[in-house]
């Protein structure tokens, strides 16, 4: 109950919510950012394809867009074989995909 009332608390503040990266860094920084911070990774690998990919996502002005990451439940790591908090291993990122939803219409519509 008292986890529940604290958490009722926080919601409750007004601008409590806040992204744990700058919505202006690049989208490669943003993805550093949530590995490092939330999985525990000392970094990510970016294959080149990924790289490109971002770089073109910028340049069609997603740049500024959140960032989602999906991974493995079965570990924190990308190796499902790291159990609990493991140290020492990178995130490579192999895929990623623009889901730009409203972002996309708004600008069209300009």
């Amino acid at each position: 109950m008292e986890l529940a009332e604290l958490v009722i608390d926080a919601a409750n503040e007004p601008n409590s919510f806040h992204y744990l990266y700058d919505l202006d860094a690049p989208l490669a920084d943003k993805i550093e950012t949530i590995a490092t911070q939330i999985y525990g990774a000392d970094g990510i690998d970016l294959s080149p394809l990924v790289a490109k990919q971002l770089k073109r996502f910028e340049e069609l002005g997603y740049g500024k867009f959140p960032v989602v990451i999906a991974k493995t439940h079965l570990s924190l790591s990308s190796d499902p074989t790291l159990r609990g908090v493991p140290t020492g291993w990178r995130m490579p990122v192999g895929e990623v995909q623009a889901a730009v939803g409203a972002g996309l219409r708004l600008r069209h519509l300009r």
